[in-house]
């Protein structure tokens, strides 16, 4: 499965690292990734172009080196303590719209403890994380690409489970007869159908003046006629 994912990382802590990691993904040609201001527009608000990006991604990675929670601004006041800090942003967002964080260390960096971190991202530190090391970058790297494999597995299972969930709560319709067009000919269908923008995607079907097969009625929908009747209504 292809999907977004979002890099999270400081230039100033992790750049080489990052840039690699990146490289790597990017490499497999199944992710739209995000990284910084080379997917943010000339003219574009910062804040409001990070926080879109991060409500449209799967998976947030963030790249987390031995200076990430210490790197200070100009006043020496430490950047993660500042609430306009674009790591704390993108983290925030993600944790509210509850998108999968990975956490992956670089430099022999370790995982923050909780008191090291603003209370809005506090969860980061029981967020599983990968360590990348330089020795070993390539095993490393496969390792986080077969998490973020697996990940997108599991959101897209959940969503059919969703999608299930969602029409099996449904109240069907009147009854009604429609008539469609299949490759194997008209296909009539009577009963009772819930439809939604136009398409049928669940029906309680009585019977039909098809020939013996199989057929799409509307979305991940399928019936089965066998002796000019519905013997079938399946869910993919």
């Amino acid at each position: 499965m292809s999907g977004n994912i979002f890099i999270s990382y400081r230039r100033d802590d992790s750049a080489g690292s990052t840039g690699r990691i990146f490289d790597r993904l990017n490499y497999l040609k199944k992710y739209q990734i995000f990284i910084d201001v080379d997917a943010i527009n000339f003219g574009e608000d910062f804040i409001e172009a990070i926080e879109k990006a991060v409500k449209k991604c799967h998976i947030l990675i963030v790249i987390i080196g031995r200076y990430w929670l210490t790197i200070t601004d100009e006043n020496g006041a430490r950047r993660l303590d500042n609430p306009h800090d674009f790591i704390r942003i993108e983290l925030e967002t993600a944790f509210q719209n509850k998108t999968r964080i990975i956490p992956v260390l670089v430099d022999k960096a370790k995982m923050p403890k909780l008191d090291d971190l603003p209370e809005n991202i506090k969860p980061l530190i029981r967020r599983n994380a990968i360590e990348i090391s330089h020795d070993q970058f390539t095993k490393d790297v496969n390792r986080l690409i077969l998490a973020i494999q697996n990940t997108f597995v599991e959101i897209k299972d959940s969503e059919i489970e969703d999608e299930k969930r969602k029409y099996s709560q449904l109240i069907f319709s009147e009854p009604v007869q429609a008539t469609y067009k299949t490759q194997q000919g008209m296909l009539t269908l009577i009963g009772e159908h819930i439809t939604i923008d136009k398409k049928i995607i669940r029906a309680k079907l009585n019977g039909n003046t098809a020939p013996d097969g199989r057929y799409k009625i509307g979305f991940m929908w399928y019936v089965k006629v066998r002796d000019g009747l519905v013997v079938k209504t399946t869910f993919l």
